[in-house]
């Protein structure tokens, strides 16, 4: 006949042993943190890995702009690249056909063959941009059309070709008048996406 502490000991270790559905759930809670821990470590590479992709794009469309920016630059900086004598003969010549311009398409036609155009390169002779002078005139040209390239088309200001120069400029209204015209300056990405720099500048000529 056992004893009372015998009867105990039975007790407490049928107590400590794992009822038959307890058995193998400490594998399935193991399996599901290493689960659940893969996730994350995915998670975290995707994430990574696009901020990497959206600092190269940031980083490619900024030396994009500064490659337009400095042809723009080149253009204002050296004239000679684009105003020669050749180049103000061909816009007298078609400004004067555009005053008798009378539908859209002509003035496209006689801005467009007044429009001068080169490409810049930097220091070790690689492409920085390609530049685009035309004479300011005092017409808008219209944007639907494929006559003439959007770059020397839009946000460009109208106002008259030759004006007196201007107040503070040095240079006397009795012998100088200037000349405006609308610099455009495009630089390509990798991609193909284009950036473009557009201003104004005048150059002041004998009357």
């Amino acid at each position: 006949m056992r004893t009372t502490e015998q009867l105990r000991d039975i007790a407490t270790a049928a107590a400590r042993q794992p009822a038959g559905n307890e058995r193998g759930s400490a594998l399935i809670i193991t399996v599901l943190v290493l689960l659940l821990l893969t996730i994350i470590g995915l998670s975290a590479t995707t994430g990574t890995d696009t901020e990497l992709l959206i600092a190269g794009n940031e980083k490619q469309a900024t030396q994009t702009f500064y490659n337009a920016n400095a042809g723009a630059a080149d253009a204002m900086e050296v004239p000679t690249s684009w105003l020669t004598s050749a180049y103000l003969v061909s816009v007298n010549n078609n400004l004067q056909n555009l005053q008798d311009a009378t539908t859209k398409d002509d003035t496209l036609k006689y801005l467009a063959n007044a429009t001068n155009s080169y490409t810049a390169y930097d220091q070790s002779s690689n492409q920085v941009a390609t530049v685009t002078v035309r004479p300011v005139y005092k017409v808008s040209v219209p944007t639907n059309s494929t006559n003439i390239d959007a770059a020397k088309q839009d946000t460009i200001p109208t106002q008259t070709y030759k004006t007196p120069p201007p107040v503070g400029s040095g240079y006397g209204l009795g012998k100088f008048a200037v000349q405006h015209y609308a610099i455009t300056s495009t630089a390509t990405t990798s991609s193909g996406n284009k950036v473009q720099v557009q201003v104004g500048v005048w150059k002041a000529f004998n009357k």
